[in-house]
C-alpha cells in the first residue's frame, strides 16, 4: 500500500521500490489442497466411527449386557413390525446392535438389524 510523504522544495524526491509480493509457487498449491482434503476426509471418518470404537473398547461383560438388552428390545418390542410410534426406537436399537462385535458373530442379529434399519418411510 502506498503512502503519502511530504517533500520540501529543496529536498530530493526518492521513490521507494514497491514491496515484492511473495506467494507460494503454483505447483505447491495442488499437493497442499490434496493434503487438506485428505485430512478433512480422515477427520470426518474418525468422528463418524468414534461411537463404534468406544463400544468395541468396552470390557466384554459390559458389551454382552448391552448386546443382550438390545436384542431383547428388538425381539420383544420391535419384531415382527413395530408400530409407527416405536420405529425410531427400533431403528436406534438396531444401529446400536450393529456396532457391537457380538452382532457380527450372530447371524440372527444381522437379519434382525437389517429388518429394522431399512424400513420404508413415508
Amino acid at each position: 500500500m502506498a503512502s503519502l510523504r511530504l517533500v520540501r522544495p529543496n529536498e530530493r524526491l526518492v521513490m521507494e521500490p514497491l514491496p515484492i509480493e511473495r506467494s507460494l509457487p503454483r505447483w505447491l498449491w495442488i499437493p497442499g489442497v490434496a493434503l487438506a482434503a485428505g485430512l478433512i476426509v480422515a477427520l470426518l471418518w474418525w468422528s463418524t466411527t468414534a461411537d463404534t470404537r468406544a463400544l468395541r473398547a468396552l470390557p466384554a461383560e459390559q458389551r454382552q449386557a448391552i448386546y443382550g438388552k438390545t436384542m431383547q428390545i428388538l425381539r420383544e418390542t420391535c419384531d415382527p413390525a413395530p408400530p409407527v410410534s416405536l420405529r425410531a426406537l427400533c431403528r436406534t436399537q438396531a444401529e446400536l446392535a450393529s456396532k457391537l462385535p457380538e452382532c457380527d458373530a450372530d447371524p440372527t442379529c444381522g437379519e434382525l438389524v437389517r429388518r429394522h434399519l431399512f424400513q420404508p418411510r413415508r
